[in-house]
């Protein structure tokens, strides 16, 4: 997919965590994500990014695991929506505390410890597309919308 958008792609390394990046003399940032038959790829030329994607589905004990890893003011917003709309909500802050992890380039336990309401001097944005939910962290302010979404359908 990088080779799609960089020709020729730069040496790719791997940090302490296994979060893959561009040698240290390409000033490029990326991070991948999927779900399901879906891809995000965030590049930048501002610094460490992170993304995530899901396919907003019912998942086998997700409110046990919101109560497990969600921060007071992350149960405030899945409180303040409709209980039809939680599932939606619950995708919603996942993404969000998955990007923020993979920005800092942590690991999957990490959740536990991010707070995706905490005004942090990151920018944390989330988008939903059709059924899925799409979450970017990224160093500058930027705000996610369909409209800044590039689609590509295959990758061959």
């Amino acid at each position: 997919m990088l080779s799609h958008t960089l020709s020729p792609l730069p040496e790719i390394i791997y940090g302490e965590q296994g979060k893959p990046a561009f040698a240290p003399e390409t000033p490029l940032w990326f991070n991948l994500s999927h779900s399901g038959d879906d891809i995000a790829l965030l590049l930048s030329d501002e610094g460490e990014v992170g993304c995530d994607i899901e396919v907003i589905r019912p998942r086998a004990n997700w409110r046990w695991l919101a109560n497990a890893v969600f921060s007071l003011g992350e149960h405030a917003e899945m409180d303040a929506v409709h209980p039809d709309q939680q599932l939606e909500m619950f995708w919603r802050i996942w993404t969000r505390k998955e990007a923020i992890v993979k920005q800092r380039g942590g690991s999957a336990w990490q959740i536990v410890s991010v707070d995706s309401t905490y005004n942090s001097s990151l920018s944390v944005s989330h988008c939903q597309l059709e059924n899925l939910s799409l979450a970017i962290c990224t160093p500058t302010p930027f705000t996610l919308t369909a409209d800044s979404v590039q689609w590509i359908d295959s990758v061959n």
